[in-house]
Order: C-alpha cells, then sequence, then structure tokens
C-alpha cells in the first residue's frame, strides 16, 4: 500500500514539525514494516504556470501549433502538437534548461521552426495519466509562478507491507496511518471534516436477504451534481499512490477508501431505485465495470436493483450501472460485508480488487456513515450546489456494543518491568483512542471499534500498544530471574526403564512400536473377524487394534 506524506500532513495538527523522511524507520519499529520511501517532484525544475497569447496552425503541418507563451515576464515562441491548444489557455511551461521527468530541455528545431520549452501534458509531467493533450490550469492561476507552487507536486510516497497490516483494518487508510504517527510523535490528530445529515426526507428502499453477511448497509441520493471533473491535485494524489484518475465521483469513492479503509460505491441513480443485498443462484452470470462476464455461485453476495445483478458486493461494482459522463444524481454505498464471504467470492471469481482486499480484514461497521458523511463534504467542495436527496438509510445487521478491557498493573509490570508512569500509560492509549478508567490496581480500557473487529481483545494485546508506543528499545533488557534446582527423580520412569533394559539383556527381547489399526481389507482377505472400534471416513477401511498377534 502507498501513503502520501502530504495528505497525511492535513490530518495532524503541526504536521511540520515532524521529519518525513526520518519518520519511517520508527513507524517500521513501532507500528508495520515499511518497504520504501520515494520523494517526487525532485526531477522537475524551471517548469511555470505560463499562458497562450498567439495561436497559429503550422503552414505545412497541420499537427502543429506556433504558439507565444507568456510566463508574465517574457514570450516565448513554442511549437505544439497538442490538439487542445488555444489562446488564452494556461498550462505548464518548461523552459529551457529546466527538467522534467529528469530530462533537461532544449532549444530545438522541429518542422522550421525553433522551440523555446516545451508545454506538458501530465504524463510528461509525471503528475497524471493524460497524455492526450498539454495540461489546462485553472483560469485563476498566477502566471509566472513556479508549478511546484502552485501544484502539490513534491511529495513523499511511502510504500509499506501489506502482510504487515493484515491484523489492522484500520491501518488500511491514511487517516489510520495519521493516527499513528501522531502517537508515535506525540501530535494531536486533528478530526474529520465531514458533513451532517439533517435526515427529514424518505428513506431509500433496502432490503438486506442474508444479514448474516451483510452487517450494515447504509446508502444516501444525490443530486445536482453539475461538475464531474476531478481537479489537479486529487488527481496528482491518485496518481502517486498508483489508482488511475476517472471522474471526480468514482474518484472521491477512492479517496475515501485510501483515507478511510472504506471502500464505497457510487450507482448512476437513473439505473437504481430499489436495493436488494441477496445471494446469487449457481451459474447465473453478471458483467462487471472491467467488462468481463463472470459466473457466479449460490454463495457469492450481490447488489440488486429490481432484482437484476448491478454488483458484486464488496468486490466490483456493473457494467450497466458505472458513472457516465451525463451522470448527475448517484445512488452511494458505504457498507459493511462479511469477510469471510468477500474472500471466498473474490477467489471464486478470480477478481480481488482493493475493495475486496479491505473488507477481506474485518472492516469496523461503525465508518460505514461516516465515511458518507465525508464524502458528502468533499464533493460539496467543488459542487456547492448539490442537493442531498433522500435520508440516509441506514441498515444495521449487528450489535455495536462496547469491549471493555481490564489491564492489570501489576500483569504490566510483569512483562514490560519498566517503570512507566500512569499519566505516560494513558497518554499512550488515549492517542490511540483508547478510553481508560484508572482504578487501584488496574486499568479498565475501553477499546476503540476501529480495533476491536479483528485485533484488540486481551490484556496482553494492551500491554503491546503500550510496549511498542512507548519504544521496545526503550525497555531495558534484562536477564530472566530463575532459581536453579535439582529436581528429584520421576522414579515410575526410571522403573520403567529400568525393566525394559533387563528385558532387553537378559532374555534378548526387542520393543515395538505397532500400527494403532488393523487394515479391514486386509483382515477380510485373511477371513479373520474382527468387531472392535471403527474409524468413521468415507471408506470405513480402518479399526482399533485389540491385539499384536496380526503383522501388518
Amino acid at each position: 500500500m502507498k501513503l502520501s506524506c502530504n495528505r497525511l500532513k492535513s490530518y495532524i495538527k503541526d504536521a511540520d514539525s515532524i521529519d518525513w523522511l526520518k519518520i519511517w524507520d520508527l513507524f517500521t519499529i513501532r507500528t508495520a514494516e515499511v518497504e520504501g520511501v520515494v520523494t517526487r517532484g525532485d526531477d522537475m525544475q524551471d517548469v511555470v504556470v505560463a499562458q497562450i497569447t498567439e495561436c497559429k496552425p503550422h503552414p505545412s503541418k497541420p499537427k502543429y501549433h506556433l504558439l507565444k507563451v507568456t510566463d508574465g515576464k517574457n514570450e516565448y515562441n513554442i511549437l505544439c502538437g497538442a490538439p487542445n491548444v488555444r489562446t488564452g489557455l494556461k498550462a505548464p511551461l518548461v523552459k529551457i534548461g529546466g527538467m522534467v521527468s529528469g530530462i533537461k530541455i532544449e532549444a530545438k528545431c522541429i518542422a522550421g521552426f525553433t522551440s523555446e520549452g516545451m508545454l506538458c501534458s501530465g504524463t510528461e509531467l509525471g503528475i497524471n495519466d493524460y497524455s492526450e493533450g498539454i495540461i489546462e490550469l485553472p483560469d485563476d492561476a498566477p502566471v509566472g509562478m513556479d508549478l511546484k507552487d502552485y501544484l502539490p507536486i513534491k511529495d513523499i510516497i511511502v510504500e509499506i507491507d501489506n502482510k504487515s497490516l493484515t491484523n489492522r483494518p484500520d491501518l488500511w487508510g491514511h487517516y489510520g496511518i495519521a493516527r499513528e504517527i501522531a502517537a508515535i510523535t506525540k501530535h494531536e490528530l486533528k478530526p474529520l471534516e465531514i458533513e451532517e445529515i439533517k435526515n427529514d426526507l424518505e428513506d431509500l428502499s433496502i432490503e438486506i436477504v442474508n444479514p448474516k453477511l451483510c452487517k450494515r448497509y447504509c446508502s444516501i441520493k444525490l443530486d445536482n451534481i453539475t461538475n464531474n471533473t476531478t481537479p489537479l491535485d486529487l488527481q496528482i494524489f491518485l496518481h502517486y499512490i498508483d489508482i488511475k484518475t476517472i471522474s471526480l465521483i468514482v474518484d472521491l469513492t477512492n479517496i475515501l477508501m485510501v483515507e478511510l479503509g472504506q471502500p464505497m460505491h457510487a450507482f448512476d441513480s437513473r439505473k437504481v431505485q430499489n436495493i436488494k443485498v441477496e445471494l446469487a443462484k449457481d451459474n447465473d452470470t453478471f458483467t462487471t465495470l472491467d467488462g468481463i462476464t463472470r459466473t457466479l455461485t449460490k454463495d457469492t453476495l450481490m447488489i440488486k436493483n429490481n432484482d437484476e445483478y448491478i454488483g458484486v458486493a464488496g468486490i466490483i461494482g456493473g457494467l450497466d450501472s458505472e458513472i457516465v459522463a451525463d451522470t448527475t444524481s448517484i445512488t452511494l454505498e458505504s457498507a459493511n460485508f462479511d469477510a469471510t464471504n468477500i474472500r471466498k467470492s473474490a477467489i471464486s471469481l478470480g477478481r480481488r480488487t482493493e475493495a475486496s482486499a479491505r473488507y477481506e480484514k474485518s472492516l469496523d461497521p461503525n465508518i460505514a456513515d461516516i465515511s458518507i458523511k465525508r464524502f458528502i463534504y468533499l464533493l460539496r467542495q467543488y459542487n456547492p450546489d448539490l442537493i442531498i436527496a433522500s435520508n440516509l438509510t441506514d441498515k444495521k445487521n449487528y450489535e455495536d456494543k462496547e469491549l471493555i478491557v481490564p489491564l492489570s498493573k501489576k500483569m504490566l509490570k510483569v512483562y514490560i518491568d519498566e517503570d512507566i508512569s500512569n499519566e505516560r500509560i494513558i497518554e499512550i492509549l488515549e492517542s490511540l483512542e483508547f478510553k481508560v478508567k484508572e482504578e487501584k490496581d488496574k486499568y479498565l480500557v475501553t477499546v476503540p471499534s476501529f480495533r476491536a473487529t479483528k485485533d484488540i481483545s486481551l490484556e496482553a494485546d494492551l500491554i503491546e500498544e503500550i510496549a511498542r508506543i512507548y519504544g521496545y528499545e526503550n525497555i531495558e533488557p534484562k536477564p530472566l530471574k530463575i532459581n536453579v534446582t535439582f529436581k528429584e527423580h520421576e522414579f515410575d520412569y526410571t522403573n520403567m526403564y529400568d525393566l525394559k533394559k533387563y528385558l532387553a539383556t537378559r532374555y534378548g527381547l526387542h520393543e515395538v512400536h505397532s500400527y494403532l489399526w488393523y487394515d479391514s481389507n486386509f483382515l477380510k482377505q485373511n477371513c479373520i473377524t474382527k468387531e472392535n472400534v471403527k474409524v468413521i471416513n468415507k471408506n470405513d477401511n480402518n479399526i482399533l487394534r485389540d491385539d499384536l498377534s496380526l503383522s501388518l
């Protein structure tokens, strides 16, 4: 899993005081193994916001345009083959001597004209997958500004080993990682900004036929989405963590997945009216978003609309209900599905996704509604006239019960054997969002729901939390104090050994370790009848031996 340090900083107060290159060595010791740290943006130099002041077709090469481009101080002659160039457009300009993707740009004569720099596509800049034309910057982009000051191009990208996060579903998103960083560095974690919903409208039609496989299903309808273009800063973020940009709606579902670890799905509301969560029928087929028609089994949990399949629960959506260019209304899904069922279905369908990888880890059902409120908050930044067209409909099939684990002060001392103050112990646990009530000889620790699905359940788990954040390297290794005494002989064992030795040396006997079972087929072939304890299996070939007279 890849992480953007720019994104992590946005969740932590005073984040610039953290050394974001060095913190990952400590993170490996405290939390999970970091496989690599890469800086982005260092291979880009002297790239500025520029504006095209003149655009003429090439006299003999229709593919090219002759441009005059300004950086606010100087004017440059640029030859460009991009189809979207036009007068007034603002775009990134690499000046002569500048560098992009590690390549130095020089003046070059092309088709009879000298180009004094280069206007760039997203692919050439290494900030998105767009290669069909130059990047179109917003109209309010300040001409002459260094592009790295205008866009979040400078970043540190960290890759974490997924295997080390298997028991930590809360770490499958940037916000969970930020919580760990804040605890390790004694910083404060910012609360997530969300949009509260009044819920004074009508519920959506949602039916869960198999409640054991769907703990929670939250959904809401959103109308009047007029802007479905992902802004450049979000495109850069997604590109750096290897997620393809599609559209604002789809990209925001992916951003919530890599932010909170909660997979989400947006259906076009024109194609979805009545949602049903139900197991498929054996050998039914369904065409998924990737265009592949897949054969379902009776164990595959599906999302239906009016009894027609529209998605494979927790894995991938359907081709017929995807978000398209003219989508202005969506039905948003944020659900919690059974981890085992999702894992088996993903294997059966031969399609493991980022969503299924997270559901397999036993996600916290309590973040399903928070994710929807966060999605709406983010979407409204780019669609201020967004209309909430339904209640946040919430179907729950689980008991939301607090887990309280007692932690003995004596046991904590036995395990760690370090003088850690009560204040520091409580500070560590509360920084990880545990609630702590101190009593005379113990702590009563309330486990946050995002740590209670697969991780924290025992006193030893809490001791590990305290030890790792306190720092294993800060705990002094001490030898174990054991009283070494001779143990009295076990006379039964000694007598039995002496007897065996006497029989072997005096009478030439040998000890034989025989099989425990008779082979029933062997007994039948030799017309030997034996009735004894049988082993129940599909062949029923074995019975327990009752003497050693037969050699098998």
